[in-house]
């Protein structure tokens, strides 16, 4: 079965776990990636390696992104650009590494709460 991509609140569950342990590099099975663009977009990739990330984490093994603004930035033009370049190369990175024939597909969902 191939490896599945998700998208969902894993950040959430990342840093729920990490304070329940006193450093990050005990998080068994669990890779975390994080970026920062022009110091207001915030990348977090979490990888889900194996059973024990799963066990940890409460998620399927998989690729999990998330991509954060703070509110006082929407309708900003220029950081609305950013952010849709950042969507993109991340999504791009996904189908770079998973799509491998002209059969396979994808599915993306873009999921926001105006309440958050």
């Amino acid at each position: 079965m191939a490896e599945q991509i998700r998208c969902d609140l894993a950040l959430e569950a990342k840093e729920l776990y990490s304070e329940s342990v006193e450093k990050e590099d005990e998080m068994s099975g669990i890779a975390v990636d994080e970026y920062s663009v022009q110091g207001i977009i915030k990348v977090t990739r979490v990888k889900i390696q194996n059973s024990a990330g799963e066990r940890n984490l409460g998620k399927p093994k998989g690729d999990y992104i998330t991509i954060e603004m703070p509110g006082r930035f929407y309708g900003e033009q220029k950081i609305y650009e950013e952010m849709c370049r950042v969507c993109a190369e991340e999504i791009k990175s996904l189908t770079d590494k998973f799509l491998t024939s002209d059969d396979d597909v994808v599915l993306v969902v873009g999921l926001g709460n105006r309440n958050i």
